[in-house]
Order: C-alpha cells, then structure tokens, then sequence
C-alpha cells in the first residue's frame, strides 16, 4: 500500500505559542508547514478587507521569522496569483526576512501555462530567493487543459511536484454544489491529471479533503489516490489530526465506506446553498475559510460564492468570464520560454506590446512546444480546444528538420537514456521518440573530428534522401494546420525556419528549407520569414552557442511577426 512521501499541513500564522515550535512539531511528524498569504485571506465581495487582511499575515509572519533562528526548519508558503497585485508584496515580504528564514517550498496557485510559470521563475531568480522546491497549483480548467505542456516545463526545468486545487477548479468550471474528494466525477479528472503528469516523471499533490473530523474518509481517499498514483505522492492536509492519519500505518480497506456528508446534504441543492451560505456568514468571524460545525467541515470562500450565485445573489447571476483578448497560439519550441533573457525580453512579450501599442487589443498568448513532426495536430487541436485561439503561429524549428536529415541519429530517448537510429526516411518516414532536453548557451568546444562526422552525417543523410523527405512531411503537415484552421476559423501564420549558424551544412538546409516552403505556399498562407542571423547593424542575433536567439533576435522576431498578426487582428476587430 503507497503512502503519501510529501505532506504539506497548511498552518495558521496567528497560532498562540512558540512559533518555531510550531513548526517543529509538524516537521517531526513528518510535514512541512505551510502558511497561506493567497485564499485562507481572502474575503468574498471584499476587495479592500481581503487586501487588508493579507497584509495583515504577511506582517504577522514577518514578526514571527525575523530575528529567529528558524531557517533550519521546514516550512512552505502558498503565494498570490502571479497575475494579482498582491504576487508582487508576497515577493516583497520574502525579501525582507532578508535570510532569516527561507521557505523550502513555494506553492504557486492558478498557473494555467507555462508562460506564467516562466514569469514565476525570473521573479524568483531576480530577488535571490532560496527556494528547494516550486510547486505549480493547477485550479482552472484552462490550466487543467493545458497540464501537458505545464508538466513538460515542470520536466525540463527541474520541478518535481505538480498540485490540483479542486475548490477553485470547481468555482472556476461553474459546478455547484461542488464536487469534493470521493465524488466520481473528481476521481475522473485526478486520474487524469496523474496520468499526464506522471508521463513526464513528475509527483502529484492532492488537494486537501475538507471533513477535517471524517476520518474513514480521509483514509479512504489517502487510499485511493496511492492507488492512483505510479510515481510518489504527496497530500495537503489542513490539521494535526490529517498529518496524523497520513503520517500512521494504519489506512482505510477497499471495503471500508466513504462517508460524505456532502451525498446527503447536496440532494436538495436550494436547502444546501441558502444553509451554506447563513453558516458561512455567521462564521466568518474575519476569516475567509472558516470551519463550519462539530464535524469539522472547512466551508471555502470558492463554494460561497458560487453559492451566493447559485442563488441569484451579488448581481442576480453568475457572469459569464468576458474576454476581449485576442488569443494567440505559438506552437513552436523554446522561444517564449528561453532561459538566459528577461520574460519582459522575450519575443512573445515585446510582440504583445507592439499589438497592444498598434492595435489597440490585448493578446492572451499560449505556447505549446512540439519535438515530433507527427505530434504537432493533436497538440493544436488539444491546445485550441482550451485556448480558443484566434491565430496560430506555426515555427518551423530547425531540431526536428536537422534530426530527421541526419543517416544516423543520437538522441534521448522516451526512457530517458541515449539511443540511436539509422535514418533512411526515403523508405518510410519514422521520427525517433525524442525528449527534449535543455542545453546550455555557451560556445561549444572545438573538435576538428567531430565536426568532419558531422558534415559527413548531413551529408551522406542528403545523398540518401532523408532533407527532401523531411522537407515533404513539413509541407503536407503544414497543410493539415492549415485545413484545420480554415475549418475551425483560426488564422495563420508560419514563421519560417530560423538560421543555425552553428555549422554552414546546417545554414544551407535551413535556408533551403525556407526557400522549398516559401514556393509552395506563395499566394497562399501568410509566411514570415525568419532566417537572419545578423542584425542590420551587422552584430550577432545568436548567443556564443549559436543556436538560442539572444535579446537582439527576439526583438527582430517580433518586428517581423507583427507585420502579419496586426493585419489579422485588425480584420478580426474590423469585422465586428
């Protein structure tokens, strides 16, 4: 039977007594405490008691940490929305401990892409904060639908541990009553939610169980989920009582009852929201989570709301989100999430700014990277069912090109460890089963043999054919990108292969590749072109590695996209 190997009791900070103490006792039990500055502050419908009272914790913690030796103990905290105002003095406030204590684990809620998890990083990075380990919330079903590109960036970025939220992902998919931990339509989705993040080797976190007196069923879904889960898991727990069942060797059999008491209220849902929403309001006492009765069910502000709207209440109905935002699809590989340049440098942020400076709109971008020519459609066709993206843009990328040319191939594979594969694609196309991996920026070391193999590898992989038919699987999948978006009204565009000046075998291919795709879709397809790797000035595009675009590329890239996004964004909004 398979215990949770990660416990994170969330902890009041307003707790009477030693302070480390506290904390040491949860870490003895085998738990990291965690403190929350985001949804156990805030206040429904009050916007400035809500700010108020988050600041409020931030100071309290403040007095608790500072000038205490607590940094060898174990402890996390839950930060705002990367979006909200309050992100930015949850940041501030770890600044000022100023090394007296660090947080071993930041929980980072509502990420819905991995542009916000990028964003997060450099943030992070930028203010010197020491953290062991970052662990993204996913609580929306925009974020639940793009989880598999979120878990590749968790992957390749060294993030181990992965959280479902499952109070905001009811609030934010417009369910009520709320289904909770035991319900079979939350079964559904956290099995799906393993399976995909599990594939790129991360930890799920489950999302805490609000009966904090139910103990057969905490039991139960402690069992549940260990049977779920392939890899090692973690549990949220919301008391000492939990950290204690999780923490013992005793579990809950498959025989043993999920006792709910939410099956029996939730029958007559009217009776269930306005009882709800009387206890939550008599309870409050200040808090925006509050624990209802002598069963110990922790009532959220999420299921308060959609409670309060449920029944007609704070402007009658629930408002459907507004979205004047015109989304934008990159499907491509690093480049909105390169390292080594600052997010605000980054080619998809300057372009958001000239859209918004030229256009007047604001653009909601998402990137979705693809390694595998054949994985490309299902990914848009995935991506834009969550997205619903006004435009794509398709970027030809050198690896996959360069790759499939080669006669003999290295690369990482599935498993992880190095394989190899002789390429004749003039047979039948077959592309390896790669995994992407990050390389450095710096100039590789010379080697005058291995360079010879190398021309010699391109080389005898054009004699045999493999460039041409490679070439032709890029142009019929580009063409399939682009029945399915004449189908599904999403404009176009492909930014074309890029230069890689790191060897010239490798600049004529690119360039040839351009020039194949450029003729075949002349009059057709909006077509940008991108191979350059000087800038007018004359100064290198490239990082000493010659092959990551440094800021000066990004900026080019971005000029050059903006020409044709700004025509399809204006047609879009002069047509309405």
């Amino acid at each position: 039977m398979k215990k949770p190997k990660y416990i994170f009791q969330f902890c009041k900070c307003g707790t009477s007594g030693n302070f480390n103490e506290l904390i040491r006792r949860v870490n003895e039990s085998g738990a990291a405490a965690v403190f929350d500055l985001e949804d156990s502050q805030y206040i429904p419908y009050e916007e400035k008691e809500t700010a108020l009272l988050k600041e409020k914790t931030r100071k309290c913690l403040f007095e608790k940490f500072a000038g205490s030796n607590s940094d060898s103990l174990i402890s996390g905290v839950r930060l705002n929305n990367i979006d909200s105002p309050e992100f930015e003095k949850d940041l501030s406030f770890m600044e000022s401990l100023n090394g007296a204590h660090n947080f071993k684990f930041i929980f980072l809620p509502k990420i819905e892409n991995v542009l916000q998890m990028k964003r997060a990083e450099y943030e992070l990075e930028k203010r010197n904060l020491s953290v062991r380990e970052l662990i993204p919330i996913i609580e929306t079903e925009m974020g639940y639908g793009n989880l598999e590109s979120i878990s590749e960036f968790c992957r390749l970025n060294s993030i181990r541990l992965l959280a479902f939220g499952h109070c905001d992902y009811n609030k934010d998919a417009g369910l009520f009553p709320f289904y909770h931990p035991g319900s079979d339509y939350l079964d559904e989705k956290i099995q799906l939610f393993v399976k995909t993040i599990e594939r790129s080797g991360l930890n799920y976190v489950n999302t805490p169980f609000l009966e904090l007196e139910n103990t057969s069923g905490f039991r139960k879904i402690l069992l549940k989920t260990g049977n779920i889960c392939s890899n090692d898991f973690g549990q949220v727990t919301l008391s000492k009582k939990q950290t204690g069942i999780v923490g013992s060797d005793y579990f809950a059999d498959e025989s043993e009852p999920l006792y709910n008491v939410y099956e029996e209220e939730t029958a007559d849902v009217l009776n269930y929201a306005k009882k709800l929403v009387t206890d939550f309001e008599a309870l409050r006492n200040g808090n925006g989570c509050v624990i209802k009765d002598k069963r110990g069910r922790v009532i959220s502000p999420q299921e308060y709301e959609s409670a309060v709207l449920f029944l007609g209440g704070k402007n009658g109905i629930r408002k459907k989100k507004e979205n004047h935002q015109y989304s934008v699809g990159i499907i491509g590989g690093c480049l909105p999430v390169q390292e080594n340049i600052k997010p605000d440098e980054l080619y998809h942020q300057i372009l958001t700014k000239k859209i918004k400076k030229e256009c007047n709109v604001d653009m909601r971008i998402t990137a979705e990277r693809y390694d595998l020519l054949g994985d490309v459609l299902d990914l848009i066709k995935k991506s834009n069912e969550v997205n619903k993206f006004d435009c794509i843009i398709f970027h030809v990328r050198p690896d996959p090109y360069l790759l499939n040319t080669k006669l003999y191939t290295k690369y990482i594979g599935k498993n992880n460890s190095m394989e190899r594969k002789l390429n004749l694609q003039i047979l039948k196309f077959r592309e390896p089963s790669l995994m992407p991996v990050n390389r450095g920026f710096g100039a590789p070391k010379r080697n005058p043999i291995k360079k010879i193999l190398r021309n010699l590898n391109y080389f005898f992989g054009i004699i045999a054919g493999n460039a041409y038919v490679t070439a032709e699987e890029y142009i019929k999948l580009i063409n399939e990108i682009d029945e399915y978006c004449r189908n599904y009204s999403v404009e176009l565009i492909i930014a074309g292969p890029p230069a890689r000046p790191r060897m010239h075998i490798e600049m004529k291919l690119m360039k040839n590749l351009g020039k194949k795709l450029q003729k075949s879709f002349a009059g057709e397809l909006t077509y940008a072109d991108l191979f350059f790797h000087k800038s007018n000035k004359g100064g290198s595009l490239f990082f000493d590695d010659k092959v990551h675009y440094n800021k000066s590329g990004h900026e080019l890239f971005a000029d050059i996209i903006s020409v044709p996004l700004c025509d399809k964004v204006g047609k879009k909004y002069k047509d309405n």
